[in-house]
């Protein structure tokens, strides 16, 4: 099972040829939606973009559900924070990956990110299992 990170689905959103590659490894595999990646989303992109993905997010959901953090995964974020202070960095986005890191790890799922150098340093106290995105046309 795989969770999309947010910079996935702006690359998805903003590219033919990843949207269809996108596409066919979406239908090929279980991808769950992660509420924070929800989140971000719904923060970056405009409305005319924000209404068909959110749609595709929920039909998404629909099938195969949605991965939210609990109790324990924000513990593990903040654990995690601490632990990489002041050596990482304070943006919202970064307390987002930690909470994102420690949802997919708590549940065994692999998440597929382009932010590959933040989720190495990320697993070296969460133990989450990271891939960079397919190719496009490389499904």
């Amino acid at each position: 099972m795989f969770v999309l990170d947010t910079n996935v689905y702006v690359d998805i959103e903003e590219d033919a040829k990843f949207e269809a590659s996108g596409s066919a490894f979406v239908a090929r595999n279980a991808v769950i939606v992660s509420s924070v990646v929800v989140a971000e989303l719904l923060v970056a992109i405009d409305s005319a973009s924000r209404t068909r993905l959110l749609r595709n997010l929920r039909s998404q959901i629909a099938i195969t559900g949605a991965l939210a953090p609990n109790a324990d995964d924000w513990q593990t974020a903040a654990l995690a924070w601490t632990r990489m202070a002041p050596r990482t960095s304070q943006r919202r986005s970064f307390w987002n990956d930690l909470l994102l890191a420690a949802s997919c790890a708590r549940t065994g799922v692999t998440l597929i990110t382009s932010n590959a150098s933040d989720f190495a340093r990320i697993a070296k106290h969460i133990p989450v299992r990271h891939e960079r995105p397919w190719r496009p046309g490389s499904t």
